[in-house]
């Protein structure tokens, strides 16, 4: 169900996840790949203040469009099988629910760190039990609080499974955030370019599962199918 709505609205989700999160992935990567270019594999990143200056604006950039965009795809989702989200109003959900988006990010990144510098075993609770926080936070139009109440609420019984889907999902963000520069610096470009795909594509793709195990949790737990997830529409 997930993937048929990324389908049903492929030019809203490539585009604007090319635009918030593929384009500040490559543009973080450029210093290090002058670098590379102009002094060799052995250069240090970044070279200069330049490059922190394009480095910080592509942190920031990120940052801000990963807020945004959450909100935005998670509206296209939600939205009927016959209807085609609009834009626009994407854009509306997902900055209007950005700060929250924000503050969730910060507490869930944070604690599932602690998490794992702890023992590897508390991350990986935090990681299942808050998995569907951001959908309900988008949906349910809740505090941050309430959202990872709620996602507790919604995994527990069912978090083997979320487990299973939550580090499915990690695993391909991983390999693709860690694609390096290579040891030929005439693959730059090309490894740039995969960054960018690579990146666009780990958040469409961790997004639907975050959406779909949402999704399927509320109808397990509460009979409600995906019509009942529509209330962003309201």
């Amino acid at each position: 169900m997930a993937f048929r709505g990324v389908r049903r609205n492929l030019g809203l989700f490539f585009g604007l996840t090319s635009l918030l999160i593929g384009v500040p992935a490559a543009l973080f990567a450029l210093p290090s790949a002058r670098t590379v270019i102009n002094n060799g594999l052995r250069a240090s990143f970044p070279a200069g203040p330049g490059d922190w200056v394009i480095s910080g604006v592509a942190v920031i950039w990120w940052a801000v469009g990963s807020s945004i965009l959450h909100g935005a795809l998670t509206y296209a989702l939600a939205a009927p099988a016959e209807k085609q989200a609009s834009i626009v109003e994407a854009l509306r959900v997902g900055v209007s629910r950005a700060p929250a988006m924000a503050g969730l990010g910060v507490v869930m990144i944070v604690a599932t760190i602690l998490g794992f510098v702890a023992l590897i075993v508390p991350g990986f609770m935090v990681l299942t039990a808050w998995f569907v926080a951001p959908p309900a936070l988008i949906i349910e139009r809740i505090g941050i609080r309430a959202a990872l109440k709620r996602s507790a609420a919604l995994t527990k019984g069912s978090r083997w499974l979320v487990l299973l889907v939550a580090v499915l999902s990690s695993l391909i963000s991983t390999r693709g955030s860690n694609q390096g520069l290579g040891a030929n610096p005439g693959l730059v470009a090309l490894l740039m370019g995969l960054l960018f795909v690579g990146a666009v594509l780990n958040v469409i793709v961790g997004v639907a599962l975050s959406w779909a195990a949402y999704v399927e949790l509320r109808r397990v737990k509460e009979g409600i199918g995906p019509e009942g997830v529509e209330a962003v529409f309201d």
